[in-house]
């Protein structure tokens, strides 16, 4: 719980910055590449106009390569100036000079070419500059706009990372004493619980059968099997917890655990089906995936009517070991899918149809599951099946 309020906090906070980021750099980057352009525009009219001295030396239009042709009041070349190192030959530059001509236009594009004709002392002046001038700066501001916010994005992440640990302390103080508490307050529980248990089967053999000691033997062994699932949940929660891990076959345990349920279904009228390879070998806490197994093939039964089917099914595909538990019946909503692993959630047909349903079986599978590195899935049709798959 703690781990994935601190990614969604860290996620949350990084979706923000770049975000931000981005309108930063587009409206940077665009703004830029306007100005850059204007610039390379208003020298081109300025130059060609004669407007600035050919020996100019301003350097904010240093970075500008162009080339230029002359003209006389007959519009014959006179001059052709190519000290540049774009890579165009006079020749070219006078045949580009007489295409600008055609098209009779002051300014514009030709060629991947931007040209500006203007009107020097003794004709005619054509300016001219490779268009992806100004694309190649704007792409060098653009990378370099990219470097500076992933390094500033980088540093910020961490920065995130340490602001969480920092605002989520207290969550995690709490959710620890939470946890404590259960765990403490379960194995108080345990000792009146067994007591008032105890009472009554000695007053049941001392007066008979009697409606009441009855309600509370049944409360008791509910309560009982409360307290015993908190503790599982504790131990399960507990970080300090040591698992030691051990080779079994997981085919034959997942087995064991499944065949006696057959009895219940066969009571309950369910087709209850088993395919499992008894050849797959698993590391794991075996008592942890026996009561896996055990809540799952369970909690199918419980949500299967009459005449409806459970199928258990163990395979291995790809070095990875599936159990999937299948039962027809209502399914379960969409809306419910994110919330029936969370502790005492029961949906209103699960408070109607079982009353001994806390809501912390499938939380318990869950917390199985995440401890020993695997996953576990819903899929439903909601009034047809429901499917429950666990990747191990």
């Amino acid at each position: 719980m703690i781990r994935k309020l601190k990614i969604k906090f860290v996620a949350s906070m990084m979706a923000i910055l770049i975000f931000i980021f981005a309108g930063l750099i587009g409206s940077i980057n665009y703004s830029s590449h306007n100005i850059i352009e204007y610039q390379i525009s208003s020298f081109l009219e300025a130059y060609a106009n004669e407007s600035i001295d050919y020996s100019f030396d301003d350097h904010r239009f240093s970075f500008i390569e162009f080339y230029t042709v002359r003209l006389d009041s007959n519009n014959q070349i006179t001059e052709v100036v190519n000290d540049t190192d774009l890579p165009m030959e006079d020749e070219d530059l006078k045949a580009f000079a007489k295409n600008v001509l055609d098209t009779n236009e002051e300014s514009g594009v030709l060629n991947g070419y931007q040209f500006y004709v203007g009107k020097g002392s003794s004709g005619k002046v054509i300016v001219f500059t490779k268009e992806s001038t100004v694309m190649a700066y704007s792409s060098r501001l653009l990378k370099v706009s990219l470097w500076g916010s992933s390094i500033a994005l980088l540093i910020l992440f961490f920065i995130s990372i340490l602001l969480s640990n920092w605002m989520i302390k207290p969550v995690k103080d709490t959710f620890e004493k939470q946890k404590q508490f259960i765990s403490d307050a379960s194995h108080e529980l345990k000792t009146p619980i067994a007591v008032i248990s105890a009472n009554a089967d000695v007053l049941e053999n001392e007066i008979g059968h009697n409606k009441w000691l009855s309600y509370i033997k049944s409360e008791s062994t509910r309560m009982n099997k409360l307290v015993n699932h908190l503790l599982t949940l504790a131990r399960l929660d507990d970080a300090k917890h040591t698992y030691h891990f051990t080779e079994f076959n997981l085919g034959k345990t997942v087995l064991n655990v499944a065949l006696p349920f057959e009895s219940t279904a066969f009571e309950a009228n369910i087709d209850f089906s088993l395919s499992i390879d008894d050849r797959i070998q698993y590391s794991g806490q075996k008592e942890e995936i026996m009561q896996l197994t055990a809540i799952l093939i369970d909690n199918a039964i419980k949500h299967t009517d009459a005449g409806g089917t459970v199928k258990v099914t163990l395979k291995q595909l790809s070095g990875k070991r599936i159990l999937e538990v299948y039962n027809t019946g209502q399914g379960i909503a969409r809306k419910e899918k994110s919330k029936i692993f969370e502790r005492f959630y029961r949906s209103d047909e699960a408070r109607l149809r079982s009353l001994e349903s806390y809501g912390l079986g499938l939380s318990i599978a869950k917390s199985i599951v995440r401890n020993h590195k695997g996953k576990i899935e819903v899929q439903s049709l909601e009034g047809e099946w429901a499917k429950f798959t666990v990747t191990l």
